[in-house]
């Protein structure tokens, strides 16, 4: 068997929490073979935008989960996550779910994305606000503030 090494400080001394390797030296997080898990996150983000982008929600939506598990704090999968529950809407609105997504998603975006999250979250919005209102009134501030972003 190989043994794990840290590849950004070689270390060997690793904890395991929330299924990722975590280097105790550097901090570094690893998947479980070993990869990179900035190169998993890109890996599952193309994925996931190509299938969102091809209306295949319920995968795109599954591997915004995936990412999720990695990297909670991943605008483009809060996002994602949004905007596949909002597409199921139609059928069954989980509205405080839709809110939560994209709330997160502007909250976690770094500056070299935040543009173009705000204007996703602001497409999906202008597209459904009343829909969203209309099941939930209880969220009405937290809707109307993710019509003005």
């Amino acid at each position: 068997m190989r043994e794990l090494k840290c590849s950004n400080c070689s270390s060997n001394d690793f904890k395991i929490e929330h299924g990722l390797y975590v280097c105790q030296n550097c901090g570094s997080k690893f998947v479980p073979d070993g990869n990179d898990p900035l190169k998993e996150i890109q890996r599952l983000h193309d994925r996931m935008m190509e299938k969102f982008i091809k209306d295949d929600y319920e995968k795109a939506l599954d591997l915004s989960k995936e990412v999720l598990e990695i990297d909670n704090t991943d605008a483009y999968a809060h996002a994602i996550r949004g905007g596949c529950e909002l597409a199921f809407g139609i059928k069954n609105y989980n509205v405080r779910t839709i809110v939560e997504s994209f709330e997160n998603a502007l909250k976690y975006a770094q500056d070299d994305e935040a543009e173009d999250i705000r204007a996703f979250v602001s497409k999906q919005m202008n597209y459904s606000w009343e829909k969203l209102y209309e099941n939930d009134r209880y969220l009405e501030n937290r809707i109307i503030a993710l019509t003005k972003v």
